[in-house]
């Protein structure tokens, strides 16, 4: 899931990075508390030592090195689909799909192909099915790190446009992208400094 602004910077390949806290409930608790040691391979992900106790947590990233995936957008299809099930179950393969957010020259080009004659409601980017899927992304290599960890060359890889207009831009940068956070996440607030998989 992406906000369209962030498919807009992925579509664009200004965003190549994200950050993700899924996996991390338990370390994310109390961050502070913990440690990452890096990859334990024979456990399939990466080890976290508790500072104070004789505890290890192994977390899984959630995608394999290579695996490729969708992004999920808002979507619809004709209103005559409206009552089918919102995860786009008994939907037929091949129908018009419109997206929320278009890029700029679909809008500009004459190309209709994504509007609908009889437009029904809107579906949450959680339930577009992959055979309605525009982008496709293959996974990198993750690594975890804390939030404010972050590099402007990190931020400006998640999509933020470099601060040309300040004396401070790397601060400035990497400002902006707290805030692209904090409004994203507000229940995991930047200040916390959690961990997340990159």
């Amino acid at each position: 899931l992406f906000k369209p602004d962030m498919i807009q910077a992925t579509v664009e390949k200004r965003k190549t990075e994200t950050r993700r806290l899924a996996g991390l409930t338990e370390i994310n608790k109390n961050p502070d508390d913990w440690v990452s040691n890096g990859w334990a391979g024979s456990w399939g992900g990466f080890a976290f030592n508790h500072k104070t106790k004789n505890e290890t947590r192994v977390i899984k990233p959630r995608y394999r090195v290579g695996e490729v995936v969708y992004i999920k957008e808002a979507w619809r299809v004709d209103k005559g689909y409206d009552g089918r099930p919102k995860n786009g179950q008994q939907i037929p393969d091949g129908i018009a799909v419109e997206m929320k957010w278009e890029p700029e020259q679909l809008k500009t080009d004459g190309n209709q192909h994504r509007r609908l004659r009889d437009p029904g409601k809107w579906r949450s980017p959680l339930f577009l099915p992959e055979c309605f899927a525009r982008y496709f992304l293959k996974m990198g290599v993750p690594r975890p790190e804390r939030l404010q960890d972050i590099t402007i060359q990190d931020a400006i890889a998640e999509g933020i446009s470099p601060a040309s207009d300040s004396l401070n831009w790397v601060e400035t940068t990497i400002a902006r992208y707290r805030q692209l956070w904090d409004r994203i996440n507000p229940s995991y607030p930047f200040k916390n400094n959690y961990w997340v998989m990159v």
